[in-house]
């Protein structure tokens, strides 16, 4: 697959745009951590339940803000694929990994063959472009 200049242009549009609305939503996930801390800090001077409930609360919002690190990282990935003039190659087989596919997910470091083995062996992981 050879893409136009147009399609490629417009797919790196679509990577900055994604990582200038990550950058967003990881200050609002770090500010959500804090309020964390905070009611962490009070619940222990509360009951049991209040404090499993501000713990609960603390992991949602960690992992929330591991997605959103692990997506960053793979926009990161797929720029430096854009520069190097490796984006939309497979990472791992080297065939094309699909317009269809990257306009899904800019960020896609795979073919759809090579991302599926790749999560059948790494399951419950990160992303790692998919």
């Amino acid at each position: 697959m050879t893409m136009t200049s147009a399609e490629r242009d417009a797919l790196r549009a679509q990577i900055e745009k994604r990582r200038a609305d990550l950058a967003v939503e990881l200050r609002g996930d770090e500010e959500k951590l804090a309020d964390d801390r905070a009611d962490r800090a009070i619940a222990t001077s509360e009951d049991a339940g209040d404090r499993a409930a501000a713990d609960l609360q603390a992991e949602v919002d960690q992992a929330e803000l591991n997605r959103d690190l692990n997506e960053l990282h793979d926009y990161d990935a797929a720029l430096e694929r854009l520069e190097a003039g490796t984006y939309g190659e497979c990472i791992e087989c080297g065939e094309p990994v699909g317009l269809k596919r990257l306009q899904a997910y800019p960020a896609a470091a795979r073919c759809i063959g090579c991302q599926t083995d790749w999560e059948k062996n790494h399951s419950g992981g990160h992303s790692a472009a998919a």
